[in-house]
């Protein structure tokens, strides 16, 4: 948790230039804590297009003695270019480890252990921070709806060849990009209704009051202003209100997270 927060807190002495907080500053501050940096264990990612990354090249971050090099990936996997090949690379390894095993060995459980091994081992990695993926190229996404189209046919036995909308409807199954929308769409409800952290709250604005929103009662949300393509679409502020405000009026006012 503090080596997230002085990564998240470092962030922001590469702003372009305007040095809002030095890494003296950091360590004051945890000096203050009695908490000592470990300039061993940070990591330093630059968020940048292809192209503007290239003006990062040997850039170095020095804490006392150590010298900090920009990392490639980080945390859930984050590549330098957010475009998320190399989270979905790593589900994707890590699933067929899981499905190679529970194939050569699912003769041996019952059904309901084959499905509960199968949302342990594979649909949790496919949902784990999947709301990230919002926005995701249509390539990256079938390579991930394929590893849910086995695990699926792991579970209920049909061929390779059977219709899979049949047999995500009689698992109860979404496909995969529509639990990204589900999760999207599950944070988007929290966070305008007071039930998320404040770092996302502050993204969230509601509609002005007009008339026509008092009368109806509706909750419209501002989608954002962006400028590069690429990124914009995919930011909180702008994605988590298009997608909410596409929702009937009836299921946007639900009172209660469960019901909603």
């Amino acid at each position: 948790m503090i080596l997230n927060c002085m990564y998240h807190l470092m962030s922001l002495t590469l702003n372009r230039g305007n040095k809002l907080l030095s890494i003296s500053d950091i360590q004051s501050w945890m000096i203050t804590l009695k908490l000592q940096l470990n300039s061993n264990k940070i990591e330093l990612l630059v968020l940048a297009s292809s192209y503007f990354s290239m003006h990062f090249n040997g850039f170095q971050l020095q804490i006392d003695n150590s010298l900090i090099s920009p990392s490639e990936t980080h945390g859930v996997l984050f590549d330098q270019h957010m475009n998320m090949e190399t989270l979905v690379a790593g589900i994707r390894k890590a699933s067929y480890f899981h499905i190679r095993n529970i194939k050569s060995l699912n003769s041996m459980f019952t059904h309901d252990a084959l499905i509960s091994l199968v949302n342990a081992s594979i649909t949790s990695r496919l949902d784990y921070c999947n709301s990230l993926l919002l926005g995701l190229s249509d390539k990256l996404v079938e390579r991930l709806q394929l590893i849910q189209n086995i695990a699926a046919r792991i579970i209920t036995g049909y061929r390779k060849y059977d219709h899979i909308i049949s047999i995500f409807k009689e698992l109860h199954w979404l496909s995969v990009i529509k639990r990204i929308k589900f999760k999207t769409l599950v944070i988007t409800y929290k966070t305008s209704h007071g039930q998320a952290p404040i770092y996302l709250t502050e993204l969230l604005h509601k509609k002005a009051n007009t008339r026509t929103l008092r009368l109806s009662g509706e909750l419209i949300l501002v989608v954002s202003k962006y400028k590069l393509q690429l990124y914009g679409l995919k930011a909180f502020g702008v994605a988590a209100p298009t997608l909410g405000n596409k929702l009937p009026s009836h299921i946007r006012n639900y009172k209660s997270l469960n019901v909603f």
